[in-house]
């Protein structure tokens, strides 16, 4: 099928809805890595093979200035590809998302895990860990 009219961008489709550049409602979830970095370099893993970007942690305020820009914040997710325990500011972020009222959870490799750093996740107030 042919047609004469150009197509349309994306967000003249949206304008044209009268939808704006803010979702409503805001996102209630939020996805954020923590670190890029790993104490691993598993075989299944894409970081084993390239690296794309410098290591680098995400910082507590940081993560508190992405955060406040969603006040209805039910659920945080603090994992990608990088190991997050080895975040140093990791408890802090947990504490800081549960007081906002976040359901706060990650995925770990789960070889830094001891008896100090799950008190420390514990204290914080951390739903879940999946190893």
């Amino acid at each position: 099928m042919t047609t004469t009219e150009p197509a349309k961008r994306y967000f003249e489709e949206i304008e044209e809805t009268g939808l704006g550049p803010v979702a409503e409602p805001l996102p209630v979830a939020l996805y954020m890595e923590t670190t890029n970095r790993c104490n691993l370099l598993c075989q299944t893993c894409p970081r084993t093979f390239d690296t794309l970007e410098k290591p680098a942690d995400l910082t507590f305020e940081r993560l508190r200035g992405l955060a406040e820009q969603l006040p209805d914040l039910r659920v945080a997710v603090l994992h990608g590809i990088g190991e997050p325990m080895m975040n140093r500011e990791l408890p802090e972020m947990v504490r800081y998302l549960k007081q906002r009222g976040a359901r706060v959870l990650f995925n770990s490799n789960g070889t830094l895990l001891n008896q100090h750093h799950g008190r420390k996740l514990i204290d914080a107030g951390l739903d879940e860990i999946r190893i």
